[in-house]
């Protein structure tokens, strides 16, 4: 079984600085602090999708907050959504495909008005079809769910309390069948899950009309990614 390693954001901001991605032997280690590019643009080979769309996809892009990012000064929000609550919002990171990968990234409820929070999702087949864990900022829970067909089935769901003013830090180990979710470097779920077990890409996720922000993505992988 792969043995995955988790790196505290500081050390991650700084290694970032001295290389934006490395691929150390058949070991995949990506970081974006989104820091370096310009604002209303997206990072090179990143696309948006959705589920259970209209054909009217969220703005994803890159935007300014200066001093309230975590890694000053620039993220990646949603900064336009009209979709309504049946609707899923994508950013697919389609550089390399993936099984087993560590996950994480730091995520703000931004500003919605309705929905509101973001996730990760992985093992990404197309849009139909992903393994998705989020932060519901509204109703105050953690989910893992499956995603197959378009249909979102729930895994797990547990309550936490958190700040929707703050950053908080989602982080995602999936190793062939094993399944760790933590929220803020605390393990909320462990399960078992190999219904989707092929790789796929990485990326974040919305619902809904949500509006959320996001800023220090890692994965890291000991495999090699397939193109």
């Amino acid at each position: 079984m792969p043995k995955y390693r988790r790196f505290p954001i500081r050390l991650l901001v700084l290694i970032s600085l001295l290389s934006h991605a490395s691929l150390l032997g058949a070991e995949i280690q990506q970081f974006w602090y989104f820091d370096q590019l310009e604002g209303g643009t997206l990072p090179e080979g990143w696309e948006r999708a959705e589920t259970k769309g209209e054909h009217n996809p969220a703005t994803w892009e890159i935007v300014e907050k200066g001093k309230d990012a975590p890694s000053a000064k620039n993220v990646v929000a949603i900064t336009y959504n009209t979709n309504d609550a049946k609707t899923s919002n994508l950013l697919l990171a389609k550089q390399q495909a993936l099984k087993n990968v560590e996950l994480s990234v730091q995520i703000h409820a931004g500003e919605g008005l309705g929905q509101s929070g973001g996730g990760l999702i992985w093992r990404v087949i197309d849009e139909n079809h992903y393994y998705l864990a989020y932060w519901n900022a509204r109703e105050n829970h953690v989910r893992l769910s499956l995603v197959i067909g378009g249909k979102q089935s729930l895994i797990e769901s547990i309550n936490v309390e958190a700040d929707t003013e703050e950053w908080h830090l989602l982080e995602v180990i999936h190793t062939e069948e094993s399944l760790q979710i933590l929220f803020d470097s605390e393990s909320l779920i462990d399960a078992e899950e190999k219904k989707v077990d092929l790789p796929g890409w990485v990326g974040l996720w919305a619902p809904g009309d949500a509006m959320p922000w996001f800023d220090n993505m890692l994965i890291y992988s000991d495999e090699e990614g397939e193109e």
